[in-house]
């Protein structure tokens, strides 16, 4: 069974930040432990962002902002 939880307001404003307001950005998830994703990276699917178990983190902006610019990349395109 997978974990889910919404981004962090943190997450959101760096994510604002970058790209501009964006309403899905307060739909979008972190799920934890997908079985496709490797245990150390992450993919972007319909506005979830899946991590693996050594990516996760309970705040993405505060412990790995590169990284979760450029998943928020994904987001967008």
């Amino acid at each position: 069974m997978s974990e889910k939880r919404d981004l962090t307001q943190g997450e959101i404003d760096l994510l604002t930040e970058i790209y501009g307001e964006r309403d899905y950005f307060y739909q979008t998830t972190i799920e934890l432990g997908n079985l496709y994703v490797r245990s150390k990276f992450g993919m972007v699917s319909n506005n979830n962002i899946k991590v693996g178990k050594l990516a996760y983190s309970d705040d993405f902006s505060q412990t790995a902002p590169e990284w979760f610019i450029h998943e928020g990349a994904h987001l967008v395109q």
